[in-house]
């Protein structure tokens, strides 16, 4: 029954990566001095499943994070994402860490641990240094299993120039 469930949870996590996907931003534009639209590209877009009976394999973090380095998304995906084979699976997105970072976006839903829901982001801007996300609700959303919880997030490739201070 408990393999039942973890395909059922891999075959929603595949299709949601497939499916939803990310938006993106086309141009850079000044608003004044203190608003920048950041160019982007989504790589990965989905529900990762986050073991809730399974301390050792670490809860998913619920905040922002940027990558700099290669070394520092090796080992967030060597803590957080080693499970979750369809994120695996399907990230194939070859990135030149001298001049990208990738930034892990959670979505996270208002009961999560109930249901998550998704979400696709369509714009991102940099406003006194802290970045802002227009996000577009996509009506998806999935329902927790026995011992697991589902997060949506989104892997975003931005040039290191719009996120350095």
């Amino acid at each position: 029954m408990k393999k039942r469930i973890l395909i059922w949870g891999l075959i929603l996590i595949l299709i949601s990566a497939v499916l939803l996907g990310c938006g993106k931003a086309d141009r850079l534009a000044a608003s004044g001095n203190t608003e920048i639209n950041i160019p982007f590209k989504c790589v990965y877009s989905g529900f990762l499943i986050n073991y809730t009976d399974k301390l050792e394999q670490g809860f998913l973090p619920r905040k922002d994070i940027i990558f700099s380095t290669k070394e520092q998304w090796e080992a967030f995906k060597k803590q957080y994402l080693q499970y979750n084979s369809a994120i695996n699976y399907v990230f194939n997105y070859s990135i030149d860490f001298t001049k990208q970072s990738l930034i892990y976006h959670p979505i996270v839903s208002a009961k999560q641990g109930v249901y998550s829901t998704a979400s696709k982001v369509t714009k991102i801007t940099k406003h006194n240094n802290e970045l802002k996300y227009d996000l577009e609700n996509l009506d998806v959303s999935v329902s927790s299993l026995h011992n697991t919880d589902f997060l949506f997030a989104s892997i975003i490739a931005v040039d290191k120039k719009y996120i350095e201070n």
